[in-house]
């Protein structure tokens, strides 16, 4: 079995494990039947419009298709976890990045000036509200 045919069995397959018919699948895909019916048999290669269609409509998980690793369909939250987890490698730094920013001279007279205006705009409300938290 050649690499073309690979690639088509598993449209095929995964044709059929949505229960569709060749006619269904090929109108989703914006193709002819005839031309689905090449491309699962491995007398013609998807191409990268068919591709991508399989992987938006249908959540194909393009890997699966074309090398035949992992799952059929793509699992979204699977791939916003190992974002997360890419993300995640520099949490650490960026919290002590903002820990040390925060106790930074520059930082505090920032603070001190939003916090000027807010009283200057809103000093009444903010009153209140200290007047409150001290009678709890």
């Amino acid at each position: 079995m050649t690499d073309k045919n690979d690639v088509g069995s598993r449209i095929k397959l995964t044709r059929e494990k949505l229960n569709l018919i060749q006619k269904d699948f090929a109108a989703e895909l914006e193709i002819s039947p005839p031309s689905l019916s090449e491309i699962e048999t491995g007398r013609n290669r998807p191409g990268i419009e068919l591709l991508v269609k399989l992987a938006e409509r249908f959540n194909v998980n393009l890997y699966y298709i074309l090398l035949g690793i992992g799952e059929m369909f793509a699992n979204p939250v699977m791939d916003y976890f190992l974002q997360a987890k890419d993300y995640a490698v520099n949490v650490e730094d960026v919290r002590k990045f903002l820990e040390i920013f925060s106790k930074s001279k520059e930082m505090q007279y920032y603070i001190l000036g939003e916090f000027h205006i807010k009283m200057m705009k809103d000093g009444n409300l903010i009153i209140e509200n200290i007047g409150k938290k001290k009678n709890l």
